[in-house]
């Protein structure tokens, strides 16, 4: 049987399969390791046992979003994404991701707009499927969120600007290329706003503690208070809320 130091070095898909975004997660890797010690001990053990085990186990636990001082806020929201990215990935062959910016995104604007974010959607549809004039309508602004940018997403910014609306579109960093290049085909590259998640919720927060680091973790509790209500208020998957 594979001990646990050759499923760490030669086994490492095993551990992105359970649903993490990098072995060296320590916090995470200690966890395995124990949970491994244990079955390795029972003579009826199977990886594939082990394997399900812990598949079950991690679909229970919250995404974690961890303050650390020596890396900026932008680099934690980036790390929890990386976490939800992973369980699609691995585990589950889910599209949790979208769901995920959404309500993180929702849970911005009820912070720092709470009076004026019309609506929140947290339901998983599929961006391309969707007939939704936006995700959210601020005053004249129609805010687009989407992990998996498409051309029908890019039609809907060209019927929000026919109707006088400002549209902006939120995605992931890496996809940033791709909208400019879909808004680029469509003529209208000059008439929408881009912003990665990331970047888009890291500011706010910095703004709305004031540039204070003393209040800055308060904000973000505040945020993830929001955003856990959004989940819950969607009926989603509640390994989708996070923890501090």
């Amino acid at each position: 049987m594979s001990t646990w130091v050759n499923l760490v070095q030669n086994g490492r898909s095993l551990v992105e399969l359970i649903g993490l975004p990098s072995i060296r997660n320590m916090h995470e890797s200690e966890y395995l390791r124990m949970s491994w010690v244990k079955w390795n001990h029972n003579p009826n053990c199977r990886m594939l046992d082990w394997l399900r085990s812990m598949r079950l186990s991690m679909r229970s636990r919250p995404l974690r979003l961890r303050l650390d001082g020596s890396v900026t806020l932008r680099t934690s929201i980036n790390d929890l994404l990386d976490q939800v990215r992973a369980r699609d990935k691995g585990v589950w062959g889910t599209h949790q991701l979208g769901m995920v910016l959404r309500s993180l995104v929702g849970a911005k604007l009820r912070l720092s707009l709470p009076e004026r974010a019309n609506s929140v959607h947290g339901a998983s549809v599929v961006d391309s499927i969707s007939h939704r004039e936006a995700d959210f309508l601020v005053g004249e602004t129609a805010i687009h969120v989407t992990a998996f940018p498409q051309e029908r997403l890019m039609e809907r910014c060209r019927t929000n600007i026919e109707r006088g609306l400002h549209p902006i579109i939120v995605t992931l960093r890496e996809r940033i290329g791709i909208v400019e290049a879909l808004a680029e085909n469509l003529s209208i590259l000059d008439r929408v706003e881009f912003f990665d998640v990331d970047h888009f919720i890291s500011h706010s927060i910095q703004v709305q503690s004031g540039f204070a680091r003393e209040r800055l973790e308060s904000t973000v509790v505040q945020l993830v208070a929001e955003y856990n209500s959004i989940i819950d208020g969607c009926n989603a998957d509640p390994s989708l809320k996070i923890r501090m």
